[in-house]
């Protein structure tokens, strides 16, 4: 499976995003795209928590693909629920998840987002204009109050050369009546250039034309060297008699059994170890001094100094909010629901709202927690059902100035990078953005995972 013609085209500020996962190693190429109609400041947020969602109900170990998908649906639809019971007002928010494996594209949908097809001509895959636009029903969004909620997974296998696009409903009408794959592209290329949003395409690569070969010639030059060699196998048994060719037949079972018990790495020669390495992104001005790894959720990173915390933005590194409290911070822990707990040193626990930093409660217990010691060493584990772009598991040590790339299967060395410094602490991996945050002489690294 051979793609090409991967394009993406989305707004954030006005509530739409592409997450895809599409990278060359990976058997199972995956695409979400969210779209909210909502103006609200806070959409960015309802998409950023269905993006965590996501990521933490899709890459699972489940192997059926379209059950995945269907548990993975149904929780960002109780998290939009969740979040409308909370604030009482209703977001429309509409999600396509695709999900292409071994030629064949899998799709849940929701809302007004639709997913077209050009094989032959376009059409839509799933639920098209009637479904959508012009049933007497409401469009089932994200959240919507229903008693027995469910969605439906389609399927369809790809011809080479299929082109899928998906796209606003509304859009995507004025591509349904092309019959002609150029003018569907150019026409494709003018929505992309207006405002319409988001829009996500790819195509698989059409099968080269071959010469035709003469079979008949083929088919009779392979029967002559059949033929050819049954007589000389008759011959032999003539010749040399039965004991002869059961001896033959029997040394050949021997050396096949033999072969049988030795240790081969069937792994190692069908699955290689990738080429995996670090990359340095951003460094961050020198910051107060931290004192515990960095903690992220899918769109904040949260560093603790001493009896502070601090919440930034990840792409950005932009404040959100601080809170100081009287004791040193010795315990952190991002918890479902938007919330974070932490403990200090006298073991006093505080929850807090983890958008806003407000203070929901706070209680005196008899918890004695020791402050973090562990987190300048550490082995952090690369799960690759969680990143696709991995064949297998790995693992990263991290010792004084070194961190070094494992294979699990093997526990061969695969990388390492060398600090001119021992570094101070290292945050777990971020699947989401493919990295880890590094805290190195109270300097602030984001340091990619890349494969080479």
């Amino acid at each position: 499976m051979q793609l090409e013609e991967i394009n993406k085209s989305y707004n954030k500020t006005s509530g739409s995003y592409i997450f895809t996962d599409f990278h060359p190693n990976s058997a199972t190429k995956v695409a979400l795209i969210l779209r909210s109609n909502s103006k609200e400041e806070n959409s960015n947020q309802i998409l950023a928590q269905l993006l965590e969602k996501f990521q933490k109900s899709f890459y699972t170990e489940e192997v059926d693909i379209e059950k995945r998908m269907e548990k993975t649906f149904l929780e960002m639809h109780w998290k939009v629920a969740s979040i409308f019971h909370k604030k009482e007002k209703k977001y429309n928010i509409s999600a396509l998840l695709l999900v292409l494996k071994n030629d064949t594209l899998y799709l849940v949908q929701s809302g007004r987002l639709s997913v077209m097809v050009f094989e032959e001509e376009a059409e839509f895959f799933g639920l098209g204009v009637k479904q959508l636009i012009d049933a007497d029903e409401p469009v089932n969004m994200l959240g919507t109050e229903q008693d027995n909620i469910s969605y439906k997974v389609f399927s369809r296998k790809l011809k080479p050369g299929a082109q899928i696009v998906a796209l606003p409903v509304f859009s995507a009408q004025k591509l349904k009546d092309f019959n002609s794959k150029s003018l569907f592209k150019k026409a494709l290329a003018d929505l992309a250039k207006g405002e319409v949003h988001p829009i996500f395409s790819f195509s698989l690569k059409a099968k080269k034309k071959f010469a035709k070969k003469n079979i008949f010639s083929l088919s009779a030059i392979f029967s002559f060297r059949v033929l050819a060699v049954v007589v000389i196998v008759a011959s032999f048994y003539a010749i040399l008699g039965k004991k002869w060719i059961q001896g033959w037949i029997s040394s050949g079972k021997e050396f096949v059994n033999e072969k049988k018990v030795q240790n081969i790495d069937i792994e190692r020669i069908l699955s290689p170890d990738q080429k995996l390495a670090f990359r340095t992104i951003d460094k961050l001005p020198q910051l107060e001094k931290i004192t515990q790894k960095p903690y992220f959720d899918s769109s904040h990173l949260f560093l603790v100094s001493n009896n502070k915390i601090v919440t930034i933005y990840k792409n950005s590194y932009k404040l959100i909010w601080e809170k100081s409290i009287k004791n040193e911070i010795v315990f952190v822990n991002l918890l479902r629901n938007n919330m974070i707990i932490l403990v200090d040193a006298s073991g006093k626990q505080f929850l807090l709202n983890r958008t806003n930093g407000e203070l929901i409660w706070e209680k005196q217990t008899k918890l004695n927690i020791l402050p973090h010691q562990d987190d300048k060493s550490d082995i952090i584990v690369l799960d690759y059902i969680k990143d696709g772009r991995l064949n297998k598991n790995y693992y990263v040590t991290a010792r004084d100035s070194k961190l070094k790339i494992y294979s699990a299967n093997s526990g061969e060395l695969v990388n390492e990078k060398q600090f001119d410094q021992a570094f101070d602490f290292i945050s777990d991996y971020d699947y989401i953005r493919k990295c880890f945050y590094v805290v190195l002489d109270n300097e602030l690294i984001k340091l990619d995972l890349i494969i080479e």
